[in-house]
């Protein structure tokens, strides 16, 4: 895809994602349904993902992937017009999802793209998202991220190190992210935490 053709594809999602495309719009990219059959898989897509932070400051693009994959297939479900639901995951397909894992938890404090997890588990990225979200109930960026939260939980019980140390040792970039994702998925900040537990 070169530049041009990528532009124009990122201005009408983004047109449809803000729901003001019009029949004009999707005759000019060559699509022919109406710009309601296309919006109503983007919003569910949009309201159902979490809400990455635009300017980048988690340090990772992992939700911001996860997210353009996800967006690209309701766009293909809707101009193909498929109205049918995904197959229930295989038996192969779980045991390749299983490989994830088992990888995940063997490498969780080392950077972790969706297609490295994808290569892995001999799947496309696409195929991949989709069926490690059906089999284990969330992303991979999500589960990588609850993964490293507990284990810094059980290193703030456990350990007297530095939060800071314990943060960088589980695989997250800076002190503030962790801080600010620790207090979200706990409901406590590290600090916090660290001291209701000793008591």
């Amino acid at each position: 895809m070169n530049t041009v053709s990528a532009i124009g594809a990122c201005r009408f999602i983004w047109r449809t994602i803000s729901w003001k495309a019009s029949r004009r719009q999707f005759r000019a990219y060559g699509a022919s349904p109406s710009p309601r059959r296309v919006c109503r898989p983007l919003r569910r897509c949009c309201r159902s993902s979490p809400r990455p932070k635009l300017r980048g400051q988690d340090g990772d693009g992992a939700e911001f992937e996860e997210l353009a994959l996800r967006l690209a297939g309701a766009v293909y479900a809707a101009l193909a017009e498929t109205t049918r639901r995904a197959a229930a995951p295989s038996r192969r397909d779980e045991r390749r999802i299983s490989r994830a894992l088992r990888l995940i938890e063997a490498r969780a404090d080392e950077p972790l793209s969706l297609p490295d997890l994808a290569c892995a588990a001999a799947m496309s990225p696409y195929h991949f998202l989709r069926t490690f979200r059906t089999v284990v109930g969330m992303t991979p960026h999500q589960f990588i991220l609850h993964t490293r939260l507990y284990r810094a939980a059980l290193r703030l019980r456990r350990t007297t190190e530095d939060i800071a140390t314990i943060a960088f040792a589980v695989g997250f970039g800076d002190l503030s992210t962790f801080n600010r994702r620790f207090a979200r998925i706990v409901g406590l900040s590290p600090s916090v935490y660290r001291a209701l537990s000793r008591r």
